[in-house]
């Protein structure tokens, strides 16, 4: 009969039937001074016994440390290994015995469906680098021109770097490594690489067996003396020229065009300033046309020869968004924005300096408040 581990907090449902989540329980340790720093720690808990369990979710998760270890058939441990905390990262390793060091190898497979943040990479890149000698294979799912794809996507840009950051060499011949009966094309999402000094002693080439699978085997020998492997970075400075030249062109251009947006908002950041911001398309181009000094009011149209005047139907000699915004008599019936006032009391007649880094509730009040006004710049 399976002993069922209920969670002793209190309105924790671990262990009832009701709930179907997989979670992880920690039994209440037997020492009294560190019972009492979980009663401490945790709320609603009182008293504590030591054949009590607790969940995971209860403690801060940097109080927890996490292991895998591997044993062998007499319980000694062959590796003990940090575990990489996030759901799309499967890895297992090992470490052998390599001339006068350790070789450690590590499989990995990333779920197709899942995105793989940055810090996972990191993670698991910061764990391998603690080893002179790294060979890491597995099925990554990823795609990138440095092993040979047609296209880059998201999770291969965020790969191919810390590749490149942490020294390691692909040892991919460039074959695909899966087919798709469905498109009838293959591709290399099987990826094998070492640490720099390992990567001289290694060969690897993808094998034409399937074996049954829709992914290629990817065989690797490592033998022979580890020698350190000269190499150029080919990618890093091709990548390094081209953003250099494109830097050099944005500048030339802003003498003759683009230059009230370039003297205002131009920065070096390769992200767009609505980068991880949650705005609707109508919210990033009603900023973006106003950033740039191209949007629907006689101002900007009269400078590209669309109207004969830019004045205001007001009377106003210039019809900008300053002046729809805070001057115009025919605006005024609706008044600028309450935020705008009480958030920016000491400049509220410009709004050009405020959308520098604007707030998503900056842009969604400056879209309504156009629309209002029938004006759809």
């Amino acid at each position: 009969m399976k002993l069922t581990k209920y969670c002793v907090v209190p309105n924790c449902k671990t262990g009832c039937k009701s709930l179907k989540v997989n979670c992880s329980v920690f039994k209440v340790p037997k020492r009294d001074e560190l019972r009492e720093k979980w009663i401490s720690a945790i709320p609603g808990i009182k008293d504590l016994k030591p054949n009590q369990f607790v969940r995971e979710k209860h403690f801060d998760e940097k109080c927890i440390i996490r292991n895998f270890v591997m044993r062998d058939v007499q319980a000694n441990v062959l590796a003990e290994l940090p575990f990489i905390l996030h759901h799309s990262i499967e890895a297992a390793a090992i470490i052998l015995p390599f001339q006068d060091s350790e070789l450690l190898v590590l499989n990995v497979y990333r779920h197709p469906n899942n995105d793989t943040p940055a810090h996972a990479l990191n993670d698991l890149f910061n764990f391998a680098s603690g080893y002179k000698y790294a060979f890491i294979v597995g099925d990554l799912n990823a795609h990138h021109r440095l092993w040979g794809c047609a296209r880059n996507d998201n999770i291969g840009i965020r790969l191919a770097s810390r590749i490149e950051s942490y020294n390691y060499l692909i040892l991919n011949d460039s074959t695909s490594t899966r087919f798709n009966p469905n498109t009838n094309s293959g591709s290399i999402i099987d990826l094998a690489f070492a640490s720099s000094d390992l990567a001289g002693v290694c060969c690897s080439r993808t094998l034409d067996d399937p074996m049954a699978s829709d992914h290629y085997p990817i065989e690797t020998i490592i033998n022979g003396a580890a020698t350190k492997v000269p190499y150029t970075n080919l990618y890093h400075g091709s990548k390094t020229i081209l953003d250099d030249n494109y830097k050099a062109y944005l500048e030339d251009a802003a003498y003759t065009k683009g230059n009230f947006h370039y003297t205002h908002y131009h920065t070096d950041n390769l992200k767009p300033w609505y980068y991880r911001l949650m705005l609707s398309r109508a919210q990033i181009v009603t900023i973006n046309r106003l950033r740039s000094g191209h949007y629907n009011l006689n101002l900007s149209l009269f400078r590209k020869n669309i109207v004969d005047s830019p004045g205001c139907p007001c009377g106003d000699p210039y019809q900008d968004a300053n002046h729809v915004i805070f001057r115009c008599e025919l605006t005024q019936a609706k008044p600028p924005p309450k935020y705008l006032r009480e958030k920016f009391p000491t400049r509220p007649m410009d709004i050009f300096p405020l959308i520098k880094n604007p707030t998503p509730k900056l842009c969604r009040l400056l879209l309504s408040y156009f629309n209002s006004c029938e004006l759809y710049i």
